[in-house]
């Protein structure tokens, strides 16, 4: 399966990276009327390197930080915004000024824009479909969801080079997959996406990657 530009790469990368690890334990929060409107607001992950968005310069690294803006669509789907703001490979805080960004909105355009800023995707829904609530093993109640995000271009088969950046052509294809989200709180999200990304089961252990936790702002 392709790598996304935004949630799957990040996975893919903390993946390989170090194994991850379970989540502490902690109280979750209580019940919304319907189970997508914990969902909604600006989340915001931390600043991580990324080899799949490079320097056009140089062809260096890049590092990220990904604000997720979701908007509650019914009771059980949730659909969000992706920014992400693109950072030079020798700012790895992300305090400097940003290189560049990458933005798929979630509405269904079948368009894309770019200019030295960075590029605007409008293919379709990233969305969160909810499926169940469920306790697991190790006590924590998480949701069980089946994610889906959309493509960032019409081109698949070379590199995107916009402004200042390049995106790697296996990272902006579409995906679907099973995850589960674990609220730690009333403000950080845990995203655990499914072995291999698949459609067959759901993760059964909530690992905490840096990538994947979410603030909400």
């Amino acid at each position: 399966m392709k790598q996304t530009i935004a949630i799957v790469t990040i996975a893919t990368a903390m993946l390989c990276a170090c194994g991850g690890g379970s989540s502490s334990n902690s109280v979750n929060i209580s019940s919304e009327a319907d189970p997508t409107d914990k969902y909604v607001g600006t989340w915001k992950g931390p600043c991580y390197s990324s080899t799949a968005v490079t320097q056009k310069a140089d062809g260096k690294s890049t590092n990220i930080i990904t604000a997720l803006k979701i908007s509650k669509l019914t009771s059980s789907t949730a659909n969000a915004e992706i920014n992400l703001t693109v950072y030079s490979n020798g700012d790895t805080t992300c305090s400097g000024t940003a290189i560049g960004s990458i933005i798929k909105t979630g509405r269904n355009e079948n368009s894309f824009s770019s200019d030295a800023k960075g590029m605007v995707s409008s293919y379709g829904q990233n969305l969160f479909t909810y499926n169940a609530s469920v306790t697991l093993a190790s006590g924590k109640t998480v949701d069980q969801v089946i994610y889906s995000e959309s493509k960032l271009s019409a081109i698949s088969s070379t590199a995107l080079t916009v402004g200042n950046l390049t995106v790697n052509s296996v990272s902006y294809g579409a995906a679907l997959f099973k995850a589960i989200l674990y609220f730690r709180d009333a403000k950080t999200l845990i995203f655990t996406p499914s072995a291999q990304f698949n459609t067959t089961a759901y993760p059964t252990e909530v690992l905490e990657y840096e990538g994947l936790t979410f603030v909400k702002q």
